[in-house]
């Protein structure tokens, strides 16, 4: 997993990795991604309608989890100022982009916003997720972990998987704990 964060720091909160398998063969193999009705419902009871991805160029609202990034959800002050901060800040990019090619001076921003390069080469910046953490932001980050997961959730708050677990059993999905990544594989042995 050291391959989705870089810096020098600890992660104050090790992540919670939470996959979806939605079919399973005789031998215990099977495809894996949150793209299923019974995934869709999951996601949507614990997350509510308001998910949003963050990309370099924006954020942007979802109902999928099909992208390697980070998502936002909830409804929460912290998120409403967390967007507001980063959007406001791309707009204010764009316009110092104009009044450059204007020949008029860029207006002098003094501080970038917690999600501005948050991800980086598809890594995450540890320092910028440890704030997210410490300011308890509604977030997860998705990757693509293959052969063993596919498309997974990293979650740092345990009651999201608490959340998840009730609402999986709602629909009749099992869930299954694993102490590691490496023992997906071993599973479907």
């Amino acid at each position: 997993m050291g391959e989705v964060f870089f810096g020098n720091n600890d992660l104050v909160s090790l992540p919670y990795c939470v996959c979806y398998q939605y079919y399973i063969d005789e031998r215990g193999c099977g495809e894996f991604g949150f793209s299923t009705e019974n995934a869709s419902y999951i996601l949507s009871c614990v997350f509510g309608k308001g998910i949003s991805l963050y990309t370099s160029q924006g954020v942007k609202k979802t109902e999928r989890i099909d992208i390697n990034g980070l998502y936002l959800y909830g409804d929460s002050l912290i998120n409403n100022d967390l967007l507001n901060s980063y959007s406001g800040f791309l707009s204010m990019e764009l316009k110092n982009k104009l009044r450059e090619k204007k020949g008029m001076v860029p207006v002098a921003i003094v501080e970038k916003p917690c999600l501005y390069n948050i991800q980086v080469d598809g890594r995450f910046d540890v320092l910028k997720i440890n704030e997210l953490i410490d300011i308890n932001a509604g977030f997860f980050l998705s990757g693509f972990f293959m052969p063993e997961a596919g498309q997974s959730m990293l979650i740092f708050d345990l009651s999201v998987w608490n959340e998840i677990n009730k609402c999986a059993s709602v629909v009749g999905v099992d869930c299954v704990e694993l102490n590691s990544i490496d023992e997906l594989n071993e599973k479907n042995r």
